[in-house]
């Protein structure tokens, strides 16, 4: 599906870890789930390799923690 598509359709309340790892980037990704900012909602039930997913607000919720000044610290950090 195009991009152009895509954009007709509203933005879904949930993304696989990949598109919360792209959006946020990686090393804020995982800062900010051992901090406990971010956990999943729901994975797959597949038989191999299970998807995880995250609500879309509790991924936009970091970022506007870190645009307002506040990063994760990690718990064993802390």
């Amino acid at each position: 599906m195009s991009a152009k598509r895509k954009g007709m359709f509203p933005v879904p309340a949930h993304m696989a870890q990949c598109e919360a790892i792209d959006f946020l980037r990686r090393q804020v990704f995982e800062d900010a789930v051992a901090a406990g900012w971010l956990a999943p909602c729901a994975r797959s039930k597949d038989a191999g390799k299970a998807t995880v997913f995250y609500a879309t607000a509790a991924v936009n919720d970091v970022s506007l923690r870190i645009a307002a000044g506040d990063y994760p610290v990690r718990k064993e950090a802390a």
